[in-house]
C-alpha cells in the first residue's frame, strides 16, 4: 500500500500541475484518501486491492478540485482519460458516494499548506532588515514545492498538519537562504518566527515532531535532486 500511495501521489501532483491548480489540492486529496482507509480498517473484512486504491485516489482528486479549486472542475472523462480509461465514468460517481458516506461529509481538512500560509502571515517578521531575513513569498513558494513530497511520505501520515507545516517552513527557508548564498545565521527572521510560533500557539516547535518531519522532508529534497 506504501508503493501504491507514493506512486499515486506523484500522479496526483503531476496531474494538478499540468491542469494549472493549486498543489493544496494534493492535500487534501490524499487527507481523503488516508482517512477513508483509516475507517476502512476498523473493519476486520475490508480489503483495498491496486485497481480499487487507484479509483479511490482518482476520485478524491475531484472530489478534493471541488472544494479546494474555485474556477475549475474535473470532469468524469477528464479522470477516464488520465487513469489510462480503465474506469467507466459512473465507476468515479460510486466511488466519490462511498468516500463522502464514510467521510461523513467532512471535506475540508487543514492542510500543511493551509497552516504554513496563516503561520507564514501571522508570524513570519517584517521588522528585520532585508539583509537578514528570507523574504515570506519566497519561502511560502517553496513550501508550495514541498506539499507533494510532504504528502507523499507515508512516515508523515497521522502527524499534525501544523507540525508538518512548521517543518516545511523551516526547510523551504533554509532552501531559499542557501540559493540566494546566504546561511541563516543565529539572528535571522527564521529564529524568530520558531520563537514567535513557540510563545504565541501550543505548537511545540522544539518537540520531536517538528524535527522528524524537517528531516523527512529534507532527505526526500535531496533525493529527488539528484
Amino acid at each position: 500500500l506504501v508503493s501504491w500511495r507514493s506512486q499515486m501521489c506523484a500522479w496526483a501532483v503531476q496531474t494538478v500541475d499540468a491542469l494549472g491548480l493549486d498543489r493544496e489540492t494534493v492535500s487534501v486529496t490524499f487527507s481523503h484518501v488516508d482517512r477513508y482507509l483509516s475507517i476502512l480498517a476498523e473493519d476486520d473484512d475490508s480489503f483495498v486491492g491496486a485497481d480499487e486504491f487507484q479509483l479511490l485516489c482518482v476520485s478524491a482528486l475531484r472530489l478534493a478540485a471541488k472544494t479546494a479549486e474555485q474556477n475549475y472542475r474535473i470532469c468524469s472523462v477528464q479522470l477516464s482519460e488520465l487513469s489510462g480509461g480503465i474506469f467507466k465514468l459512473h465507476e468515479f460517481d460510486i466511488m466519490e458516494y462511498q468516500l463522502l458516506r464514510v467521510l461523513d461529509w467532512r471535506l475540508n481538512p487543514p492542510t500543511p499548506l493551509t497552516f504554513a500560509r496563516a503561520m507564514l502571515d501571522d508570524h513570519w517578521p517584517t521588522d528585520v532588515t532585508e539583509e537578514g531575513l528570507v523574504r515570506r513569498e519566497d519561502v511560502y513558494a517553496h513550501c508550495q514545492a514541498l506539499t507533494g513530497l510532504a504528502v507523499a511520505d507515508a512516515c508523515l501520515v497521522g502527524k499534525k498538519a501544523s507540525s508538518i507545516a512548521v517543518a516545511m517552513v523551516v526547510v523551504a527557508a533554509k532552501q531559499v537562504s542557501r540559493s540566494g548564498g546566504k546561511e541563516i545565521s543565529d539572528i535571522t527572521a527564521l529564529d524568530q518566527f520558531c520563537e514567535t510560533l513557540q510563545k504565541e500557539t501550543d505548537i511545540c516547535v522544539h518537540g520531536e515532531d517538528v524535527p522528524f518531519c524537517a528531516r523527512r522532508l529534507e532527505t526526500a529534497y535531496r533525493r529527488g535532486r539528484r
